[in-house]
């Protein structure tokens, strides 16, 4: 059996939920305005009963996660599919305030410098914050394989190592 995905299925939701309700909608209208709590909680509904069923792609069981995850699922669709967020292109909000999140270093440093109020051991822990971050930055530097019998002449006789 084909399973839809779950872009597919967040919009075909809303847009059911949306006729069923007598709401006029049209791609590239604001869904999120016109759906209420109700309809919300319809969409989700059909969502969560579409992933038991196995009828919606789901990478990773989510157990008793579920629920919260389809209601991200819907909340980010409404905010990034153009269908139904009002035509308008995504952008993020605080593009690259998750960086280094995962990093223990980072975490511990970002921790010590709520607990200061001291300007000068404020300033120090922010020295530290930076050059962990430019330490991160550096470290994800890709491995990059060069197939210099491809390149100019002029390029592989500077380069070949």
């Amino acid at each position: 059996m084909n399973k839809i995905s779950q872009k597919c299925a967040v919009y075909a939701a809303v847009i059911n939920v949306l006729k069923e309700n007598n709401v006029m909608f049209e791609d590239g209208m604001d869904a999120k305005v016109l759906l209420s709590t109700d309809m919300r909680k319809s969409v989700s509904n059909i969502l969560m009963t579409g992933f038991t069923q196995k009828t919606i792609s789901l990478e990773s069981d989510q157990g008793d996660k579920l629920k919260s995850y389809v209601s991200g699922l819907i909340s980010n669709h409404l905010r990034k599919d153009v269908r139904l967020n009002g035509g308008g292109k995504y952008e993020t909000k605080n593009p690259g305030s998750r960086s280094g999140s995962t990093d223990p270093e980072l975490k511990n440093l970002m921790a010590l410098m709520t607990t200061l109020s001291d300007g000068p051991d404020r300033e120090e822990v922010a020295g530290y914050i930076k050059a962990r971050k430019v330490q991160l930055e550096t470290d994800k530097t890709k491995s990059v394989t060069i197939d210099y019998s491809k390149l100019p002449e002029a390029l592989k006789a500077k380069y070949t190592k």
